[in-house]
């Protein structure tokens, strides 16, 4: 995609505003595949830690002086540079520098991916593990082997987080295209998770996805 772009004067512009602000181990989720550098990035969601609806765009000096000398960016909104919103993402910025806390979820997020992989071994209906960082997933299935999808009036990947939320554990639910290719849920804790943390989240999730096994295999789901 970078060579495309180049090759015919494209910009190239990566969504990060799930996996910016050093969710992935890295400040950027690009930083990992720096031969693929985007030309504009677009921020949110942990450049204010949630606190406060906050987005940003990241852009190049060549970037912002094309459009500055075209006239400069001619777009706004009511709460456009709101001052309270901007103070809380520098405040979380500069914790997230000073405390490291992107140093931490490289090393939170290899720690959990083996544990993640150590319940999927264990498991029968877990047939994916992947991500970066603390931007983690779990894929749901009916066959390892196959990859077979469990029935899809299940909605598995709810009735997963319903029962990892008894258990204390809040997790996200996902479907890639409504379901039709794939039941997954996200594992992302907060930057500031330490070793004691990911395991108390590990064992949280093995405990709702044996609950879950038990559930499948006594309605006849599972054989």
């Amino acid at each position: 995609m970078r060579a495309s772009c180049d090759r015919h004067g494209a910009l190239l512009i990566y969504d990060e505003v799930m996996s910016g602000a050093g969710r992935t181990g890295r400040f950027l989720g690009a930083d990992h595949w720096p031969r693929s550098r985007p030309d504009l990035v677009t921020l949110a969601k942990g450049l204010a830690a949630g606190y406060t609806p906050f987005g940003a765009v990241l852009a190049p000096d060549r970037v912002v002086d094309a459009v500055a000398g075209a006239g400069g960016f001619n777009h706004g909104h009511t709460y456009f540079t709101n001052p309270l919103s901007c103070a809380v993402a520098h405040a979380v910025v500069r914790e997230t520098v000073d405390r490291d806390l992107i140093g931490n979820a490289a090393r939170m997020g290899a720690r959990l991916r083996e544990r993640l992989q150590a319940i999927a071994a264990r498991s029968r209906i877990v047939g994916d593990v992947r991500g970066v960082g603390l931007l983690m997933a779990v894929e749901v299935v009916a066959d390892k082997t196959t990859k077979r999808m469990l029935p899809h009036p299940l909605v598995a990947p709810a009735r997963l987080c319903a029962l990892a939320l008894e258990r204390g554990l809040a997790l996200y639910s996902r479907r890639t295209s409504g379901g039709a290719f794939g039941d997954w849920v996200m594992v992302t804790p907060p930057l500031i998770i330490d070793a004691a943390g990911v395991d108390e989240l590990a064992a949280g999730l093995d405990a709702a996805v044996t609950a879950f096994e038990r559930e499948l295999s006594e309605s006849g789901v599972l054989p």
